[in-house]
């Protein structure tokens, strides 16, 4: 029996129900490996209904009043809250949270170990990676095999080469980082904008404005001088550029973002048209 049965269904058309193409998948612990639901798949009919459903959705959102909509958007942090502050710390459940004359049901995520997650080819695809001979000139200077129960868990790795690496040139979700060595500060700038992507970056030096001045010329949503790039602010403009997403949110910004101006006007007096 799944561990999670309550998350054996998706929301779609407004109602939870499960998906209509016959066939299931497993959602397991990426540590354990043990099966915490088996959900089944949706198709191409509940991706239309799904969509379908939302669009006709967004008209009556947009018209209700902010009180309400604001009432839904507590309720759902109250379920969060209720969790420990971590929604994906909570039991697996899903909860009704009221707002106004309206209920919105909310999710509460099943909680995973810490462990840095993925497919079981991460034992294959990162043994190839440190074995193949087509792989760009790489030095490990920290690192280890994958292990765990399931052997998806990895541990720090520190690596040194070239921006051929995949690892300096990709987004890597995981305890991985590659040092480059860079022959001046146009070079570097060089090596720090040659990638597809563009969500945060950072620049360390003691003379702060230098810093400044260089980080204005990365192609990143976001730098920080002398601090992590990972790094968020509630009140601040998050966000990337190139291949790392587009818009920003947090703060007024999101509000810009996801508001769409409309302007409705009266005439109160016939106007006059020049023919």
């Amino acid at each position: 029996m799944s561990a999670y049965p309550a998350f054996d269904a998706m929301p779609i058309g407004a109602r939870w129900r499960a998906g209509r193409s016959g066939k299931t998948r497993a959602s397991t612990d990426p540590y354990t490996g043990a099966t915490l639901a088996e959900i089944a798949k949706a198709d191409q009919r509940d991706l239309t209904e799904a969509y379908d459903s939302a669009v006709a959705a967004q008209q009556d959102w947009a018209d209700e009043p902010p009180s309400e909509r604001a009432g839904v958007m507590r309720a759902a942090a109250d379920v969060m809250t209720d969790a420990g502050g971590q929604g994906h710390r909570g039991e697996g459940r899903r909860e009704e949270a009221g707002a106004g004359t309206r209920r919105q049901r909310a999710a509460v995520i099943p909680a995973t170990r810490t462990c840095s997650s993925g497919r079981s080819s991460i034992r294959l695809s990162w043994r190839a990676f440190r074995t193949s001979s087509s792989v760009p000139a790489t030095t490990v200077l920290l690192g280890g095999d994958p292990f765990g129960p399931t052997e998806l868990c990895l541990p720090p790795h520190v690596l040194a080469g070239g921006n051929a690496v995949a690892t300096a040139r990709e987004e890597v979700f995981g305890p991985v980082i590659t040092v480059l060595r860079a022959d001046g500060e146009q070079d570097a700038l060089r090596l720090a904008n040659d990638t597809e992507y563009g969500l945060s970056s950072a620049v360390f030096s003691r003379d702060v404005d230098r810093a400044v001045r260089f980080g204005r010329r990365i192609r990143a949503g976001m730098t920080h001088v002398n601090d992590s790039p990972v790094n968020d602010d509630a009140n601040t403009a998050f966000g990337g550029v190139k291949d790392s997403g587009v818009g920003r949110f947090g703060g007024q910004w999101a509000v810009d973002e996801f508001t769409t101006d409309h302007w409705v006007s009266v005439q109160h007096q016939p106007r006059r048209y020049a023919i």
